[in-house]
């Protein structure tokens, strides 16, 4: 099963065409019949072999078969008194469309920074926008990394921690406080000249998806009056 083809849910319809090259009489009639068995992922065995269609192009209804593997098999008979049989089968795995994140920035204030998740999507429904995603936001300082964040505190709260020269706001890289779809953040505790890292992720169901966006903090442009 690791060679299964992965085909996403939202097609809604697998085509499955059938090549098939043959010598036979004017006169003979081919007939097909397409099978297919739903496989325990854990275990390996499959279910019992259910007919689903007699023609050459076959379309599979996915949603009769949820997330997972399935067998497809499909029997190719000859008939007349010359008769033969042949099989064609294959894998393949049905799994939820993925998400997409996309961080878009919203303002040009130089007092405060807005970064938008607008833009954010559940390729398997397209229409619906951002409805059922859920956004969390991180921040670091170029040079630094995610790993071993902890997220029990967000960073652009002090929390009653000591301040120190580490992450975007001074409490080292990690989540900050914001949940929502528009992440406002104040400018003033920000480093000129420094570049900052802001990462997106989001989640629906067992799914997630994320962004990065590198903003640096330009300096006040200078003004001469002579």
């Amino acid at each position: 099963m690791k060679d299964a083809k992965e085909i996403f849910l939202s097609k809604t319809f697998m085509i499955l065409p059938l090549k098939l090259e043959h010598s036979c009489q004017p006169t003979s009639t081919i007939l097909y019949s397409w099978k297919l068995s739903k496989i325990d992922q854990e275990t390996g065995l499959f279910g019992p072999l259910q007919l689903f269609g007699r023609k050459k192009t076959f379309m599979l209804p996915l949603r009769i078969f949820g997330f997972g593997y399935a067998y497809v098999q499909c029997e190719v008979q000859l008939s007349g008194d010359a008769g033969s049989m042949t099989l064609v089968d294959g894998y393949m795995r049905i799994v939820r469309d993925p998400l997409v994140a996309v961080i878009t920035k919203i303002n040009e204030a130089r007092t405060k920074i807005m970064l938008s998740a607008a833009k954010s999507f559940d390729a398997g429904r397209r229409g619906s926008g951002t409805k059922g995603l859920q956004f969390t936001w991180f921040c670091r300082l170029a040079g630094e990394s995610f790993l071993n964040v902890t997220a029990r505190y967000a960073v652009d709260d002090s929390f009653g921690r000591v301040k120190t020269n580490t992450g975007c706001f001074g409490y080292g890289p990690g989540r900050l406080t914001s949940r929502k779809e528009i992440l406002v953040l104040e400018m003033q505790e920000m480093v000129e000249s420094r570049k900052y890292i802001f990462k997106l992720v989001v989640k629906k169901d067992d799914r997630n998806a994320s962004a990065v966006y590198e903003f640096t903090v330009k300096p006040p442009a200078s003004i001469f009056v002579r």
